[in-house]
């Protein structure tokens, strides 16, 4: 063996090469670590994309609404829930699949979106915005994985978004209480305002006209919300303002698709996004064949939590009398 500087020729030779096992290993980890730092960009990127879509949604229905506002004599939609015959803008319920429709479940049915009411208060799913959103898609945020649930068929629903239960018309006053301070193409009752399932509730205002719209004002009145998959249901979304301290509570809850944020829109043509503070507020609860009960809780102790109660409060509607009201939470 020859000798170099008194080292043996060779004796290292093959030390440093790696061999084909080693190697596939290392590029596995090399590509592995690649994905896991790209998989947060493309998330991100997905999440993105989502709310834009989700924005466009929103600007596509409330151009609808003023549309058919303008269409109707200044009058806003058909939005009062559970008359005689059903006065939803959209009257295609939201359930988990037990309400079927020519033989399918009517909630994961696209076709009935874009399918006109035979006549005003018809009780068939279909949508009064027919003549405005031809895209079903319009409908659903992208980023809602709601399903109808077993035993029915299992497929996502078709709709994420609800209004505002403070704005709108009655389409028959035949159908409720004479009691109600309503008439036909009157303003909606506003059922939940006081707290209660009440078409003769006395604490908040109700939106029959833009001109209406003094408190809140229309650029800060949402008129449309995402509405969380255990919660939404028919085509309205109720809000208490009765209560507003600590110890008041959501009734209809809002979603969460965003990165614990909610897409609403407002009276003035304008849509946003809005961040939750708190935990309960789009609370994740179940997304397929849950309902409300499934939340641990709806009232709010802590102060993010009465912070989001008291934006929604503030934007969804105002006290009739703001003088017994003192505190009342101002839209900001």
């Amino acid at each position: 063996m020859k000798m170099s500087n008194g080292r043996a020729v060779g004796a290292t030779k093959g030390a440093g090469a790696f061999t084909l096992t080693e190697l596939a290993v290392v590029l596995a980890v090399i590509t592995l670590l690649a994905v896991l730092r790209v998989l947060p960009v493309l998330e991100h990127a997905k999440s993105q994309a989502q709310s834009s879509r989700c924005l466009s949604n929103m600007h596509q229905l409330i151009s609808a609404a003023l549309m058919y506002a303008d269409d109707s004599r200044g009058l806003w939609f058909y939005n009062q829930p559970e008359g005689q015959n059903q006065e939803d803008w959209v009257t295609v319920e939201m359930d988990w699949g037990e309400t079927i429709y020519n033989g399918g479940a009517a909630c994961t049915n696209w076709q009935l979106l874009v399918t006109s009411p035979a006549n005003s208060g018809a009780i068939t799913p279909a949508s009064y915005f027919t003549p405005y959103i031809k895209n079903p898609l319009a409908y659903k945020c992208p980023a809602d994985p709601s399903m109808s649930a077993a035993p029915y068929p299992i497929g996502p629903r078709v709709r994420s978004y609800s209004a505002n239960q403070a704005v709108g018309t009655v389409w028959s006053f035949s159908n409720l209480s004479p009691f109600n301070n309503t008439w036909a193409d009157g303003p909606v009752t506003g059922q939940w305002l006081g707290g209660e399932e009440d078409d003769n509730q006395r604490y908040g205002c109700c939106y029959q006209k833009t001109s209406d719209m003094v408190h809140p004002s229309p650029a800060n009145l949402w008129i449309f919300a995402e509405d969380h998959p255990d919660s939404i249901n028919d085509a309205g979304f109720a809000v208490q303002i009765e209560r507003y301290a600590p110890g008041s509570s959501f009734i209809d809850m809002p979603a969460n698709y965003h990165s614990r944020a909610c897409t609403f829109s407002f009276a003035d043509g304008h849509a946003e996004i809005h961040k939750w503070l708190g935990t309960i507020a789009g609370s994740t609860g179940c997304v397929q064949g849950g309902n409300l009960s499934t939340f641990p809780t709806r009232t709010v102790g802590l102060a993010h939590d009465v912070s989001d109660l008291n934006w929604l409060q503030a934007h969804t509607s105002y006290p009739r009398d703001p003088a017994n009201w003192p505190g009342f939470p101002q839209p900001h």
